[in-house]
């Protein structure tokens, strides 16, 4: 039974982080910040426009022929998936020790017997 319910929630959790990595995980590398936008702005301002919720800055990207776009892309998507698998990681030890510990009663034990359950003095 243990095994049945590891391998159910493991199931169950890796399908949460397959469909966390499609949905959320490449939107950066699949979705071109591009677009619309005001002839002033410079890349990190169109990223920051189009991904508010970034955990990779355009100011930390170093553009090799001046372009910070695609650079930023790969690294934030680089940077998405790492955060999934870390979750995805820990989730499954967490699993792991919850099916591990979990030990069912023993029916064979059965309550000591008292002083005045064996019939002593008292």
């Amino acid at each position: 039974m243990k095994v049945f319910l590891f391998g159910l929630g493991a199931l169950m959790i890796t399908g949460a982080a397959l469909a966390t990595c499609w949905f959320w995980g490449v939107t950066p590398f699949f979705r071109y910040p591009g677009g619309i936008h005001d002839s002033g702005w410079t890349a990190a301002d169109l990223i920051r426009d189009r991904y508010p919720v970034h955990l990779i800055s355009p100011n930390w990207v170093h553009p090799d022929q001046g372009d910070i776009i695609f650079p930023w892309m790969v690294a934030e998507t680089k940077a998405r998936l790492s955060v999934i698998f870390v979750g995805w990681f820990a989730l499954l030890m967490l699993l792991h020790t919850r099916t591990t510990r979990r030990k069912s009663a023993n029916p064979a034990l059965q309550p000591t017997a008292t002083r005045a359950d064996a019939g002593g003095c008292g």
